[in-house]
């Protein structure tokens, strides 16, 4: 059973929060993105363990997913790896703490995301790809804190690559035949 591979961390009543944003996700994508057995057991297993303020190690998941050959468990990987980027965002705004904490979640979600768009070549996954991106450069330019140099331009590069993968497959902006 691929429950059984999951790394739990606790995040206390916030597990509950991130369950929820992630389960309407997933709901909203049902039709067009049907999820795996697997991925429904873990998401069984997350609403068990959000009531406990546990939420999976979005890398571990990443880890069955890789194991498993399983698109729909990295798209929960990603959406693991974003609603902890967005948590700890608001510290950076607030605080101006978990820079490099943030900096790793987004770009593993933006990461997970764009590989998933690569393989399935659809307008949600390029609208989630495209907010991810929205949000992690929202947070460099309204942080209170002074962003390493590194981080601006490793967020360019991002930028960049992700566009020219949109422009490739005839998506992004400008590109849409709706």
């Amino acid at each position: 059973m691929v429950t059984s591979e999951i790394k739990w961390l606790y995040i206390g009543t916030l597990a509950q929060r991130f369950l929820k944003t992630i389960t309407e996700i997933l709901t909203d994508l049902s039709e067009r993105f049907p999820l795996s057995e697997s991925a429904i057991q873990i998401i069984k297993s997350m609403e068990e363990k959000a009531r406990m303020g546990n939420i999976p190690d979005p890398d571990s998941l990443e880890n069955i997913a890789k194991k498993e050959k399983d698109s729909s468990i990295f798209l929960l990987a990603g959406l693991v790896h974003r609603e902890f980027g967005r948590f700890l965002a608001a510290n950076i705004l607030d605080r101006g703490a978990f820079v490099e904490e943030t900096f790793g979640a987004y770009i593993k979600a933006i990461g997970i995301l764009l590989g998933l768009l690569i393989l399935k070549k659809d307008k949600w996954l390029e609208n989630e790809l495209l907010r991810s991106l929205m949000e992690i450069k929202y947070v460099v330019n309204e942080s209170k804190v002074i962003i390493k140099q590194e981080y601006m331009i490793l967020l360019k590069g991002i930028e960049t690559m992700v566009l020219s993968v949109l422009k490739v497959l005839g998506m992004g902006v400008g590109n849409h035949e709706d």
